[in-house]
């Protein structure tokens, strides 16, 4: 006897069905346990941010005058560009002349080569302009050998000594030249605030008096120098190349 084994439409339908429902559950479930989007922009992490350390006396560290935490000119490059920040820069430090904390290499060095930065500033010092030249030369090529030592896939750039008004002694000058010749024979990118003329002393807005060393005379950078500061620093580094994205 053969038997013809025939299966209703309706059936099928109703398989089909069941099988849409399962998946159609699933699916809303696994969209309810899903986090929500999040609008705009993904949140920046430290990880994917560069970080950038800087060396130097009081027109990096900030002082009374202005320049003080949020307001200071390597904040604000920070904000702008999406940095992370190691300001390890001290009022009255210098390559040879110490702050309360010591020189560069001494009290600085330490802190930037802990952040492992991406781009290293150095920054000064019209500090060392009462030490002999050579002396100047050579802390600075010493400090810079142990930066690219300890950090050797990190870029590097120094700035001279800045000067808030025209009046350069020759002292600063002498300086000046000193840092220069360091960072040329270590093969470092070089930004000269005193032949550029990044302040003049014609804008009051932008300087104020050294409560410590000259305090009859504006040369401190108030907030707004700390502004422009940031602008002539931040313009120097994209023109070199050095900025990091």
């Amino acid at each position: 006897m053969q038997w013809s084994l025939r299966v209703r439409p309706a059936v099928v339908a109703l398989a089909v069905l069941s099988v849409v429902a399962v998946v159609l559950l699933v699916l809303a479930i696994q969209r309810a346990s899903a986090p929500p989007p999040v609008s705009g922009s993904p949140p920046a992490v430290d990880g994917a941010r560069p970080a950038v350390a800087f060396i130097g006396d009081s027109f990096t560290s900030g002082t009374v005058e202005g320049g003080l935490g949020a307001s200071n000119y390597t904040q604000l490059l920070a904000d702008r560009s999406g940095w992370t920040v190691t300001n390890a820069a001290a009022d009255g430090a210098g390559y040879v002349d110490p702050a309360p904390g010591g020189t560069f290499r001494e009290d600085q060095l330490p802190r930037v080569v802990a952040a492992r930065p991406a781009l290293v500033v150095v920054q000064g010092s019209r500090s060392d302009a009462d030490r002999p030249s050579s002396e100047v030369r050579d802390a600075a090529t010493r400090l810079y050998t142990e930066l690219r030592q300890a950090l050797p896939q990190a870029r590097m750039v120094v700035i001279g000594p800045i000067r808030a008004s025209d009046d350069v002694p020759e002292s600063v000058e002498g300086t000046r030249d000193a840092i220069r010749e360091a960072a040329a024979t270590a093969q470092l990118p070089f930004l000269d605030p005193i032949e550029d003329r990044w302040f003049d002393g014609t804008d009051e807005t932008m300087v104020g008096p050294d409560p410590v060393f000259s305090p009859e005379r504006q040369e401190q950078l108030t907030d707004e120098g700390h502004r422009r500061m940031a602008d002539l620093v931040g313009e120097g580094l994209r023109r070199i190349g050095a900025a990091p994205r």
